[in-house]
């Protein structure tokens, strides 16, 4: 009897990657006030490539793993460690431990996986990464898996520290790394804390203290949070709130993100010239689906806030890594 074998992922091969050029040095680098404030916990970004061409050399494990470490020679403090100053303040210790880069065979192929909309019951997504949780001193600021599909395809699985970096920082070096294996210059980083240092004697007015409560305001007078015995061990609760939301995975194309740029532009907008940018169309359209879906009356104010980059409000920040969210 032939029982075909029901697709899962396998493990297939793991090493540390350090710099092709040691960046060894006595510095180490400082976290920011915002850099502190974050939580010690990976943030993931899970990528799909197609190799329509099945091509065996495809993302070679030779070709990603050279370029991973010549592009960390200028990426250097992703292959440290974080150690604890003192103070409640941690540092990057600039030591070449490494990045964790890991590989693994998914038994089907990247087509039917597209087909059953990225979430075969079957799947399990955290098997797409090679760590999920920092514990110790020697765990990884960066980690990589590269899983390979049986018709060629690739997924991509990156888990970078919450603490030294965010999504703009992460992109930045996953821009780095991709043009290095291409042959393409690409922008460095720069981890000059200074540029987001706080002003000296800012004061913090009563006014920013009144609005900080504001938006944070625990409503009615029993503010313990009492857990609905149902509900799933690590899913998120509120006091008094509903059942968390079920997660949902949401496919994009640029089409249908143009329509929605357009649809979101009323007559008056386009005669005064205002002008929103695809991005705040698109969060608009889901904000507004998420408000349509919780039957609100069209009378309750709803806010929304919503961490955006925060280089793209002061000018000299492009390359800027680490924390600048607001």
């Amino acid at each position: 009897m032939n029982i075909s074998q029901q697709p899962h992922i396998e493990p297939t091969f793991r090493t540390w990657v350090t710099p092709s050029t040691s960046t060894l040095c006595e510095d180490r680098v400082q976290l920011s006030d915002w850099d502190v404030v974050m939580f010690k916990s990976y943030t993931p970004i899970l990528l799909f490539y197609t190799n329509p061409d099945k091509d065996p050399e495809f993302m070679s494990t030779q070709a990603l793993t050279q370029s991973l470490a010549d592009v960390l020679v200028e990426f250097y403090p992703l292959a440290g460690r974080l150690i604890d100053v003192g103070q409640g303040r941690d540092a990057i210790e600039c030591n070449d431990a490494g990045v964790l880069f890991q590989e693994a065979k998914y038994y089907s192929s990247l087509e039917e996986f597209q087909q059953d909309g990225y979430l075969p019951s079957q799947m399990d997504y955290h098997r797409m990464f090679p760590i999920h949780f920092y514990t110790k001193y020697s765990d990884p600021l960066v980690a990589v898996q590269v899983t390979r599909f049986t018709d060629g395809g690739v997924a991509l699985g990156i888990m970078i520290l919450h603490k030294i970096a965010d999504k703009y920082s992460q992109c930045l070096f996953l821009d780095a790394w991709c043009k290095q294996a291409r042959g393409v210059a690409y922008n460095k980083a720069t981890y000059d804390r200074s540029l987001v240092a706080v002003p000296p004697n800012v004061a913090v007015t009563d006014e920013v203290l009144d609005y900080y409560r504001d938006e944070h305001r625990i409503s009615g007078e029993d503010h313990d949070i009492r857990i609905n015995p149902d509900q799933p061990k690590y899913a998120r609760t509120a006091p008094d709130g509903p059942m968390p939301l079920k997660s949902v995975i949401l496919e994009f194309y640029s089409d249908g993100l143009h329509q929605c740029k357009r649809d979101a532009h009323t007559p008056d907008m386009i005669k005064n010239k205002i002008w929103l940018s695809t991005k705040d169309a698109l969060f608009a359209m889901l904000f507004r689906a998420i408000v349509r879906s919780r039957d609100v009356s069209p009378d309750e104010a709803v806010n929304m806030i919503m961490g955006i980059n925060g280089r793209s409000k002061m000018k000299g920040l492009d390359l800027y890594f680490g924390n600048w969210m607001v």
